[in-house]
């Protein structure tokens, strides 16, 4: 076991920008990192009061969800670029290799908790995609009113049609720049 080696390369994605944003043509785009932590800090704070989400499962689950990126970059599926299933299993491989460096018992557990995430199943892992999204939505709309961005941010404006959340869904609502996008929501 070597956990220094784990987030020595654990801490790569602090420096992999993210995909979305250069292809956007964003100056200086978040990093992996910075989202990762952005969505952590999200699902913190907007499960901390609910019955129906377990806060730290969740932030667990928000904490892991990317970090294999440190190792596969940051594929993006709606540019044809990798498929979805080919995604998950270049970051399925690399977490395990990653989690090599981990305690046994640990690394299953954390495995586990990244395939919950990735299978959609519970509560929690719902809750954390939508938060994940969110947290993209919430850059975009930061992006376009600073005027960093070449091009248009309206494909990620339109990702509010994935948040069923009715919590979020109100949150949402109330972020100048989401309006039209939050129609007959």
């Amino acid at each position: 076991m070597n956990l220094l080696e784990f987030f020595r390369e654990v801490r790569k994605i602090k420096d992999i920008e993210r995909s979305g944003w250069i292809e956007r043509g964003v100056e200086k785009p978040e990093s992996v990192g910075d989202h990762s932590f952005m969505t952590a800090l999200l699902t913190l704070f907007l499960s901390e009061k609910r019955s129906d989400i377990d806060t730290a499962k969740a932030v667990k689950m928000a904490l892991i969800h990317d970090i294999a990126e440190s190792r596969t970059g940051d594929l993006m599926l709606w540019t044809g670029e990798v498929t979805k299933e080919e995604k998950h299993r270049r970051e399925q491989k690399s977490l395990e290799g990653m989690l090599a460096n981990v305690d046994p018992d640990m690394a299953r557990k954390y495995a586990d908790l990244w395939q919950e995430f990735e299978d959609q199943q519970t509560p929690e892992a719902r809750f954390v995609r939508q938060i994940d999204k969110i947290d993209m939505i919430l850059e975009a709309v930061e992006y376009h009113k600073s005027g960093r961005s070449e091009k248009s941010m309206v494909p990620f404006f339109d990702s509010v049609s994935l948040i069923t959340d009715p919590e979020l869904v109100t949150l949402l609502k109330k972020v100048d720049g989401l309006k039209d996008h939050m129609m007959g929501r």
